[in-house]
This record gives structure tokens, C-alpha cells and sequence, in this order.
């Protein structure tokens, strides 16, 4: 069945509140959307384990698009749809750049895999490894300490970075020079807002694409509505009908969006998605 519209968006500020979570009135009101012919769509850059703190309050049918794209799930039965994966040679590439910084890169290993993450505690620095031991509570799966690239497996996800932004700017760079074959992303951290991750994936794996082969497979026609706050939801809000960003979001986002919505501490996707099927239906 065609739905009425879709509304594809990120989580982390724009719909959590002052925490990891959706607030009850945003999950309410997306319920009604769905109840009456919305198609609902979560996308982010979290692993999923992680990003279910914040989806598991619905209790509607929802796809979600974790690791940036790189594993697309339909929910509430946890069955994989699209997965755009990487080969380990890659992390060898990765390793020699990281080899002149000051902590190296962790990588992920997907739901269906434990969604664990991989990391050599011997090449971070003590700053980072506090910062793991806040991360590890916000998700369900085991982070593996490792001595050697091969302790990983053959395919995964996502890999990250963290850092200050002008070294992860530094990185980024490099990575792009050596290989034109990845998603290379720079964001702000939700758990830590003083630190810029690097997120690296296929491709493919990329918000606005994934949303694109989604309606492709399921043979959805209807109006996009998508909304995020961040640099790796630019793609998402290109390849919308109607595109929001909150107000607190950076400029090149606010540029490009149809729809400014309060910051979502203020539940402002409400007003805003109220705003775009006004737009949409006229």
C-alpha cells in the first residue's frame, strides 16, 4: 500500500530531548502520523543496539537506517533489508594513517554480528579510553579489545575516528586521498560534545542513498519529508520534498532546509512536520 507521505529523519537533536530519548509527546505524535498513512524512517549514525534506546518507545512498524546508512532494519521484527558493508583490507589503508596521529580508529561490527565494537587499547589515548568507558553504556553490545587487524572479520559496517575537529579534518583528507571508494563524514558527538568523530563506510552507505533504494525496493512514490541537524543528513534533505533542520543546526544545513524547526528539546519536529503537510497538500 502507497503511503500517504514519508518521513524520514535522524534521531540524536533532532527528535531527542535533553537526553538519549524521544520524548513521549514526539513519539505520540509520529504514532498518529503513521496511523494515518505515514511511512516512518529513522536514520543514524549510531549502531542499532544504541539507536533502539531511543526507537524502542514505538511500538508501530518503522524502518531504521543505522551506522549512517550501512544497515537498513525493519522493525519491531529486527529483519535486515539492505546492508552496504566494507572488506577488512581497507583497515590496513587505515591503519598506516593513523600510525601519525595521536589515537587510532575503532570499527563496528553490525547487528547481526553481536553489534560489538572492536578496538587496540594500546593506540588510543587515556582521554579516548575514558571516553569509550562513557560509550560502552549506551549500548548492548561487547566492545573487543584486540592486539592485530586480522583479530577482526572480514566485513563490517563502520569505522570511526575521534578527535578534535582540525586533526579529524586532517584525517579525513587523507583517507579521501588514498581511497575514492568510501563515505568519508565528519560530525559532532552525542556523547561528547567536545570531540569530532570521522565516520567512514561504503559508499553506499550514505543517508540520502539508502532512503533512495528503499523507496526503489518497497515501490514508494509518495512525497519525502526528511529532517536532521547535522553534516551527514545533508544528503537526507537533498532528496527531500520537504526538508527541515532545526534552528540550532549549522548554516549550510538552515540554507538548504524548507522547514527551520524549534530545537528539539522544544519537540519542535511537531510544528514543523504540521507545517510541511500543509505545504505538501496544497
Amino acid at each position: 500500500m502507497e503511503p500517504k507521505f514519508i518521513f524520514a529523519s535522524d534521531i540524536d537533536n533532532t527528535l531527542t530531548g535533553y537526553d538519549y530519548f524521544i520524548p513521549p509527546e514526539v513519539v505520540e505524535y509520529l504514532t498518529s502520523l503513521h496511523v494515518n498513512g505515514y511511512e516512518i524512517v529513522f536514520l543514524t549514525g549510531r549502531c542499532l543496539s544504541f539507536a533502539l534506546l531511543s526507537t524502542k518507545a514505538f511500538d508501530i512498524p518503522y524502518y531504521i537506517c543505522v551506522q549512517n546508512g550501512a544497515e537498513v532494519i525493519h522493525m519491531p521484527e529486527n529483519t535486515p533489508v539492505i546492508q552496504y558493508f566494507l572488506q577488512r583490507d581497507i583497515l590496513y589503508d587505515l591503519d598506516l594513517i593513523s600510525r601519525d596521529h595521536k589515537d587510532d580508529f575503532f570499527v563496528f561490527s553490525g547487528f547481526e554480528s553481536g553489534d560489538f565494537c572492536y578496538y587496540r587499547p594500546d593506540r588510543f589515548s587515556s582521554e579516548i579510553l575514558k571516553y569509550f568507558e562513557i560509550a560502552k553504556r549506551f549500548s548492548d553490545g561487547k566492545w573487543l579489545p584486540i592486539k592485530e587487524l586480522s583479530e577482526i572479520q572480514d566485513e563490517f559496517p563502520l569505522v570511526k575516528f575521534i578527535g578534535d575537529r582540525k586533526e579529524m579534518e586532517i584525517i579525513k583528507e587523507k583517507i579521501i586521498k588514498k581511497r575514492n571508494d568510501l563515505n568519508v563524514i565528519l560530525m559532532g558527538d552525542t556523547t561528547d560534545p567536545a570531540q569530532t568523530i570521522l565516520l567512514i563506510t561504503h559508499k553506499s552507505a550514505d543517508k540520502g542513498k539508502v532512503l533512495e533504494v528503499l523507496c526503489k525496493n518497497n515501490k514508494w512514490k509518495s512525497p519525502v519529508i526528511a529532517a536532521g541537524d547535522s553534516y551527514n543528513d545533508i544528503s537526507l534533505l537533498k532528496n527531500a520534498n520537504i526538508s527541515i533542520t532545526m534552528e540550532d543546526a549549522p548554516d549550510e544545513l538552515k540554507k538548504m532546509a524548507h522547514i527551520i524547526a524549534k530545537p528539539s528539546t522544544q519537540h519542535g519536529i511537531i510544528a514543523a512536520l504540521q507545517e510541511a503537510a500543509v505545504r505538501l497538500c496544497k
